[in-house]
């Protein structure tokens, strides 16, 4: 049978860790796949570059053939690390809050003002 161990993530940041043991019978073939929810992270969760994406490290695949006595260590595989982009959100939305707000505040204060002004000297 197939043992497996899932190692959460201490934190939202870091990455977890899948780890499947099994073994398989000569001249056979495996296919693994998962199911997996998309997820929204938290503002302050994304990297200082968001728009770079989210490094996943290499997977890595120990092979270790039984009863091979001239080499008892495991073969070891590694495929190279994925890079992986993310929707990421709009870090300008609360500058441009605050120049359209600036902006018709100092339109509504200059009309005002404008009409006081007016009105006192006409």
């Amino acid at each position: 049978g197939a043992q497996w161990d899932v190692t959460p993530a201490p934190v939202p940041t870091l990455h977890s860790s899948f780890e499947l043991r099994f073994t398989l019978p000569p001249r056979t073939d495996a296919l693994l796949s998962w199911e997996f929810d998309k997820g929204a992270l938290q503002l302050s969760w994304y990297p200082p570059d968001a728009h770079r994406g989210f490094e996943l490290p290499p997977p890595h695949i120990a092979v270790q053939v039984p009863g091979n006595t001239s080499w008892p260590h495991p073969v070891q595989y590694y495929a190279p690390p994925m890079l992986i982009a993310f929707p990421t959100p709009d870090f300008s939305m609360p500058f441009n809050v605050i120049t359209l707000s600036a902006t018709i505040v100092a339109l509504l204060m200059g009309s005002f003002f404008n009409v006081l002004i007016r009105e006192k000297f006409n």
